[in-house]
This record gives structure tokens, C-alpha cells and sequence, in this order.
């Protein structure tokens, strides 16, 4: 007897996928006894700017941080976020376990986001592809605001998809208003819901209900950050105000797709004010397109490259040493280091390091042809909804701001990354239906 796939479906969904929940969570609490490792770059900037706030008895952003640092806001919802949770626990770990809480919500929610467009066994497969992509994992011992932003954005589109109550609706614009104030790229997600109220009017449902009340709900959010910095630094801010200095980076005569800060030491931009230094950096870039607009788009193939070529900003952080990444690896390769540098690491660092990346970057890839082979078959038969729709156009609109708005960086395509899972998740559940070997009971 041949074993249904609707009964197929109840067992991936919950034996296997329950049991690779739970070792998913073991895992990351194995972690969080392993020993710590240093906070640098942006994680170390996000805590300092949170213990600023610790010191100081205030939130951020306040007058106390911009006196120190004289930089512009950063992410307002993540570092109070941090702030809160040091303010309980004053300790690194608690960072870690902040992570870990946003990491199986997120999770969740692509298993329930997942399981409301495309049905119970993509939502198992979509599952799957989250509990295998290790820069999730990785980002446990970081301090970035990938986890945090990712989170609140998937909240925001499942209560939006799935929920009728005026009440969910509120939410749901409150809670895009919180991936705002994490990263500004939420806005592709507001470009989004909008191209698919045109695109349901032309197919002849007007809806208007539901975009004006998450709209309200959005306004919340901005209205009640947007005083509170008003009262603290006498600024109207939201959310990151850094747009204007990341856009700079890549319009300057240097200007290649890659990171240099050498135009930030330009005499014209040693502005104290961070908002009139923005509006220097804005003003600049701007001129400065207009007169080399050539120059300008010929970067974009670069800072496509840095962006999808390969996939581990925090993969290899997994084991415990900031030293060595993936790219990192292949820049010695290149310069004829490796065997200087590398070859000094222990034996069984070098073979697991090698094992680890070798299977993401496979695992990257492939997930990347699937997506392309998916989105064909979707465009092929017109299998258009709501939910797709929606998740495609901000894949598409998000890209093109990244793109646009700053230079490459392997990072920038991680909400895309968790996005592009949910939506092949039904390529692999049909490809698995149709190659699967019928299934007969043992006597």
C-alpha cells in the first residue's frame, strides 16, 4: 500500500521537523556554554553605544551618545533593544540569548508564513532550509541587526496576509515600523505592499481597509520614536540616519563598489552637526552622480559581486575564532598567503574550517539555482497570489535599494536569503513529490 502525501506531510511536519527543532535548539544552547569571542566592528559599535546609554540612565538615541561619538543614528529600535536586555543582564551572553530568542522566532515564522502561502509540506521543507543555512547560526555570536530585523519584518507580513482583525492589521504596520527603526530596507517592504494594491485594483479588488489601518499602525511607531528623539536630541529620527554616508561611498571620484572611508576625511565634511554632515554627504553624492552617472552604474557589477558571490559573513565565527572567514581564505588563496597564514592553524581547525564553508557555500549556491528555477515556474504558470507577490516584490525592491544606495556587502542580501526559502519551498516539495519512492509497510 502506498502511503498518502497528505499523511506524508503530517509525518515531515511533525516527527522529523520536531526533531530537528530540538537539536536546533540544543545546539544553541551547546553555544552559549562555549566560551565568547570578541565583539568587533559593527557588534562592538552597537554594544558601546547600548552601554553609553546604560551609563547615562537614558534610550537611544540621546544627547549623551552624540556628544561621545558625534555620529549619526544608527538603528534605534535594535540598540534599545540591547539596552533593555543589558539593563537585566549586563553581560555579552545576554546579547547571545537575545539572538537566540529572535533566531527560532524567526524560524517560526517562516515555517508559519511558509504553511499559510504554500501548504504544510513546503512550510516543513522552507523549515529545513533555515535550520541548514548557518550564517543563522553564525549570527548567534555576533551582535548585528540581521535577527532583529528579520523578525519584526516577517511578523509584520504574516499578521498582514493572514489577518483580518483591525487589531492584527495595527500590529502588523507597527511592527514594519520596528524593522524600520532596525534597517531602513523595511521601506521596500511599504513599496511593496503598495504595488500590490495597484496590481489588486487592476484585477478588480479595491482594498482599502486593510493598507489604511496598517498604515496607521506604521504611523504609530514613527509618530511615538519620532517625538521621543525630538525631546532627547531635538531631532525628528526615526530610524538610521546613516543612508546619506552610506550613498557617499560609492560616489566619490575613488568610488570602485568596494568600502573606503578615505572620503569621509575630505576638509568639507569635518561638520560637528550630524544632520547638516548628512546633508553635506547627501548633497555631495547627488552633484556628484549627476556628473558621472557612467561611473557611477559601472560599479553596480562590482557591488553585485561582493554582495551574492559568496555567503559567509558570520558562518565561520562558528568556530569560535574571528580571524578567519570564507573570504578571507580565498584573498590569501589569491595572493599566494595561504600557506604562510593558514597552514599555522591547528590541524583540526583547518580540516572543520574547510568542511563548514565547502558545504554552505554549496548549500548557497544551490539554494540560489533553485530560487532562479522557482521564480521561472511561478512567472511560467501564472501561479500568482497575494502572499507571492508580495514576497517577491520585495525581494526586487530591496535588491535595487541595496544596489543603489551603498556599496556591496555580503550582508546586505541576508532578509532575502530567509525570503528566497519560503518561496522555493514549493519547488522542493514538488520536485520530492514527484522523485520520491512509494513508501510500503514492513510486516
Amino acid at each position: 500500500m502506498i502511503i498518502p502525501f497528505k499523511a506524508v506531510d503530517r509525518i515531515v511536519s511533525s516527527r522529523l521537523l520536531a526533531w530537528a527543532f530540538a537539536l536546533y535548539v540544543a545546539i544553541h544552547i551547546l553555544y552559549f556554554f562555549l566560551p565568547s569571542i570578541p565583539l568587533e566592528s559593527d557588534s562592538l559599535s552597537y554594544y558601546q553605544w547600548a552601554q553609553e546609554n546604560l551609563k547615562s540612565g537614558t534610550l537611544y538615541p540621546s544627547s549623551y551618545n552624540l556628544s561621545i561619538n558625534k555620529e549619526c543614528v544608527v538603528a534605534p529600535v535594535y540598540i534599545n533593544l540591547l539596552v533593555v536586555t543589558l539593563s537585566i543582564w549586563n553581560d555579552p551572553k545576554a546579547i547571545f540569548v537575545l539572538n537566540a530568542v529572535f533566531n527560532i522566532s524567526q524560524l517560526l515564522l517562516v515555517f508559519a508564513l511558509t504553511r499559510k502561502i504554500f501548504g504544510e509540506l513546503p512550510a516543513a521543507f522552507a523549515a529545513g532550509l533555515y535550520i541548514f543555512y548557518m550564517n543563522n547560526l553564525g549570527l548567534l555570536l555576533m551582535n548585528l541587526t540581521e535577527l532583529a530585523f528579520g523578525v519584526f519584518l516577517l511578523l509584520s507580513i504574516f499578521l498582514y496576509i493572514t489577518r483580518r482583525g483591525a487589531g492584527a492589521l495595527l500590529f502588523s504596520g507597527f511592527f514594519l515600523g520596528l524593522a524600520i527603526g532596525v534597517r531602513p530596507t523595511g521601506w521596500a517592504l511599504v513599496l511593496a505592499l503598495i504595488l500590490v494594491m495597484g496590481w489588486k485594483a487592476f484585477h478588480g479588488t479595491r482594498e482599502i481597509r486593510k493598507p489604511i489601518i496598517a498604515a496607521f499602525g506604521l504611523s504609530i511607531y514613527i509618530l511615538g520614536a519620532g517625538l521621543y528623539t525630538q525631546h532627547s536630541i531635538g531631532d525628528f529620527v526615526f530610524m538610521s540616519d546613516s543612508g546619506p554616508a552610506n550613498l557617499i561611498l560609492s560616489c566619490n571620484d575613488e568610488a570602485n563598489g568596494l568600502y573606503s572611508d578615505k572620503i569621509f576625511k575630505r576638509p568639507e565634511f569635518q561638520i560637528e552637526n550630524y544632520k547638516e554632515r548628512s546633508k553635506a554627504y547627501l548633497s555631495y553624492s547627488i552633484r556628484w552622480i549627476r556628473q558621472h552617472p557612467f561611473q557611477w552604474i559601472s560599479q553596480f557589477p562590482q557591488k553585485i559581486y561582493s554582495t551574492y558571490i559568496t555567503d559567509d559573513f558570520s558562518v565561520s565565527r562558528l568556530l569560535l575564532q574571528e580571524e578567519w572567514s570564507f573570504n578571507r581564505f580565498v584573498k590569501a588563496l589569491r595572493r599566494g598567503e595561504l600557506n604562510q597564514r593558514f597552514n599555522n592553524e591547528p590541524l583540526w581547525f583547518r580540516v572543520s574550517f574547510l568542511i563548514l564553508n565547502i558545504f554552505h557555500q554549496l548549500f548557497y549556491m544551490t539554494l540560489v539555482a533553485v530560487f532562479a528555477m522557482q521564480t521561472f515556474q511561478f512567472i511560467k504558470n501564472k501561479e500568482w497570489k497575494e502572499g507571492t507577490i508580495l514576497l517577491y516584490l520585495y525581494v526586487l525592491i530591496g535588491v535595487l535599494m541595496t544596489l543603489v544606495g551603498s556599496i556591496g556587502s555580503l550582508r546586505y542580501k541576508y532578509s532575502y536569503m530567509i525570503i528566497a526559502m519560503i518561496l522555493c519551498s514549493p519547488f522542493i516539495a514538488q520536485f520530492i513529490r514527484k522523485h520520491s519512492i512509494p513508501l510500503h509497510p514492513t510486516d
